[in-house]
């Protein structure tokens, strides 16, 4: 079966970057579209949806760099950030998106994790008993926290963010074949 669309849910918080050529490889080698999620959970009430907004904004944002950065700019991406449960709301995606299949990073246990475990499971062995579609679970061995290492939005001046929005080689292309 030839994929169509991937899903490849991400914690921007713990990003897996070394599975990410695995991923450009096998959408590149089967012309599948990626779509890369990032779920906003807060563990709290919000006072007001601003709080959420930002949140998402922010997500978007390191989305985006993330791609740029990382995706083979030959793979069709779609960024999408969604509100909730990181589990029902992959779920949601999954099957509103109808992807074919979800890889899902999976990161090594610690010694409380592994010690609580029985109490709780994981996001990706409740995904591959719920899901509709095959679940991948992929081992990735450094966790890259985007926020931490490329700073927040509200962390970079205005003039600079301005001067910073650089073309993808793809746009810059065709910003050269349409100027002639």
């Amino acid at each position: 079966m030839k994929p169509d669309r991937i899903l490849f849910p991400i914690d921007l918080a713990k990003c897996p970057l070394d599975v990410l050529p695995l991923l450009n490889n096998l959408a590149g080698r089967s012309d599948a579209s990626v779509i890369l999620l990032h779920v906003v959970h807060l563990n709290i009430l919000a006072p007001d949806n601003r709080i959420y907004q930002e949140h998402c904004r922010e997500a978007r944002r390191l989305l985006e760099r993330l791609a740029e950065n990382y995706v083979n700019p030959l793979v069709d991406v779609r960024l999408r950030v969604r509100v909730g449960n990181p589990f029902d709301e992959i779920v949601r995606e999954a099957r509103e998106q109808q992807v074919q299949f979800i890889l899902v990073p999976t990161f090594a246990s610690s010694f409380w994790r592994r010690l609580l475990a029985p109490l709780a499971r994981r996001v990706a062995e409740r995904l591959a008993a719920d899901a509709r579609c095959p679940v991948f679970a992929l081992r990735a061995k450094t966790p890259f926290n985007c926020e931490e290492r490329w700073g927040s939005e509200k962390d970079v001046p205005d003039s600079v963010r301005r001067n910073s929005k650089r073309q993808s080689p793809l746009t810059s292309s065709l910003a050269v074949l349409q100027s002639n």
